[in-house]
């Protein structure tokens, strides 16, 4: 079976969301994340609740260092 966290704390930024994360959380499991890359990324807090909906709060904006093979975002093409 797939383990699950009461917490998840990433140390490193990822360009895009990837809502897979929070499979991995308990019900009311927190997820801790920064996304977005360059100077304006966001500090989420990504909250599982036990009816399986989820709360996201934005906490502040900061600059971290992108986790190593963090997914990029697809390029946009004209």
């Amino acid at each position: 079976g797939t383990e699950r966290y009461d917490v998840i704390a990433l140390t490193g930024s990822i360009p895009v969301y990837d809502p897979r994360l929070e499979t991995l959380l308990n019900p009311d499991g927190r997820l801790f994340v920064v996304v977005g890359s360059g100077p304006a990324q966001t500090a989420l807090l990504v909250t599982r609740l036990a009816s399986g909906e989820r709360r996201e709060q934005s906490l502040f904006e900061t600059e971290l260092d992108a986790l190593d093979r963090a997914p990029s975002p697809s390029p946009f093409y004209f």
